[in-house]
């Protein structure tokens, strides 16, 4: 369905990747994807996205003019110096990327080799205006496709997963005139393309992603996981009639966490009331937190406190305010505390972590996986030892059964297989064995050799099977 922020996507660019999950370029047959610069990820999906879409909306103009504030706010980013830097890295990235279709590009033409870039050029005014200059082709190709899809720029955000946003990607394509698809798990991570190659790895986080993508956008896909052989399966996703979403809410895009912001651009934003029946009464704010508001400011943000608490819990509303507190003490001069609080709770700001607290978690995290690490080295080292000592006695009983078999034998079969072994002996064998009864090394080395020799008369091949040894004694 078509809404104001809806973007017409050809199918052929949802089934093939214009971007990847990480740095890796992947290889499909009959898709030649180049790029001399970084190779374009989620990130930079979302911006090309949002600019695809402001084409779109400005009647497919292939130019347009913009802002750099205005991509980062449709892309729910807070505004800064690093998120400005971010963008321009993305367009010199969108800048060196050329695709090349080789016989599997879909339309009403056929085509022995169909290339293009994505983006032209671009370029920021004296006065700060962005210029983006899309490759005519390409977007061409989309506005007058007949195969394509439009698909939800805000839900394409609310996704904040780069497996979700590649399977959206597919999934939108695929149900296109259907209800059902049944593909090759291994497949499908080709197709993607995931780094995992086991099914057992890539199960859970394409179950993790549909799960997302359904409680996230208006696809209601359910996936169902059919094992087959060792190391191979399938997934047979569904679709069902979905009733339509009410406007994903904005929020904000994690790119960088971001950093205080500028008081000199903060706006005051109207108040957002929330009603509540007759009967429950707003919460009361505790004393103790009203404490923490800066005397000379708490009376006239004293209802913009409430509205956010009514919202939320004690624990938010204080870190909310001890955030802002921490800007007013790093010398920042707000002129409103109410609209910098206001902000700090609608952008989740009271999330983020300090420094000291990133650096604490990095090394628990580096120091469980150490911990892992070694748990799992120490797993295998024991596993590898009682292997070895399978093999140990795998190769005794062996030696045992082959000396019973040969007392068998009648005294004069006895001194002929003797003889035999004998004769079958190297020149270090023989000075080895006539040393034997003087050297218990060298003696330890002909008994090696006997049992050796007596074990390729006496014991059958199926004998020899480790494995169906190890069945046999149920380990």
């Amino acid at each position: 369905m078509k809404t104001d922020n809806s973007i017409k996507q050809d199918i052929n660019f949802l089934e093939y990747p214009l971007w990847m999950q990480s740095n890796e370029l992947a290889e499909i047959n009959g898709y030649k994807y180049e790029c001399s610069d970084n190779v374009p990820t989620k990130v930079d999906a979302i911006f090309l996205y949002c600019i695809l879409m402001l084409c779109q909306q400005q009647d497919w103009q292939h130019k347009i003019i913009t802002s750099q504030y205005k991509i980062l706010t449709l892309c729910g980013i807070v505004p800064n110096k690093e998120r400005r830097n971010r963008l321009k890295e993305s367009l010199v990235t969108w800048e060196n990327v050329k695709i090349e279709f080789q016989g599997t590009f879909l339309n009403n033409k056929e085509y022995k080799i169909l290339r293009f870039g994505i983006l032209n050029d671009w370029g920021i005014t004296a006065d700060g205006k962005l210029e983006i200059s899309l490759n005519e082709k390409w977007l061409m190709t989309i506005r007058d496709s007949n195969f394509f899809k439009f698909i939800n720029f805000n839900q394409l955000k609310a996704l904040r997963s780069s497996l979700a946003l590649r399977l959206h990607e597919l999934l939108s394509k695929t149900f296109y005139k259907r209800n059902t698809w049944e593909i090759d798990i291994l497949k499908l991570a080709e197709k993607i393309p995931m780094a995992e190659k086991y099914i057992a790895h890539i199960i859970p986080k394409i179950e993790a992603a549909t799960k997302r993508i359904r409680e996230k956008t208006d696809l209601d896909i359910t996936v169902k996981v059919i094992k087959q052989d060792r190391g191979q399966g399938k997934f047979i996703f569904t679709k069902k009639e979905k009733k339509v979403k009410s406007e994903v809410k904005e929020s904000s895009y994690e790119l960088l966490s971001p950093p205080e912001p500028q008081p000199s651009v903060l706006k005051t934003p109207q108040p957002q009331l929330k009603l509540t029946p007759p009967s429950e009464p707003s919460p009361s704010l505790p004393i103790e937190i009203l404490n923490l508001i800066p005397e000379e400011w708490r009376e006239s943000v004293i209802d913009e406190v409430n509205r956010i608490f009514a919202e939320s819990d004690i624990d938010t509303i204080r870190r909310c305010i001890e955030k802002v507190n921490i800007s007013l003490n790093k010398g920042s001069e707000l002129s409103s505390y109410g609209g910098y609080l206001r902000r700090c709770y609608d952008e989740k700001w009271y999330n983020q972590k300090s420094a000291s607290q990133i650096k604490a978690d990095k090394q628990a995290l580096e120091s469980q996986k150490a911990e892992l690490l070694r748990k799992k080295e120490n797993e295998e080292r024991i596993k590898r030892e009682k292997l070895d000592q399978l093999k140990h006695n795998f190769d005794q009983e062996l030696s045992q059964l082959a000396v019973e078999r040969f007392k068998e034998k009648s005294l004069t079969e006895q001194a002929e297989l003797i003889k035999e072994f004998e004769e079958s002996m190297n020149t270090v064998t023989k000075e080895m064995y006539i040393k034997a009864k003087k050297n218990i090394e060298a003696s330890i080395f002909v008994r090696s050799a006997y049992h050796s020799f007596f074990k390729n008369k006496f014991i059958t091949e199926d004998e020899r099977n480790f494995e169906l040894w190890l069945v046999s004694r149920a380990y």
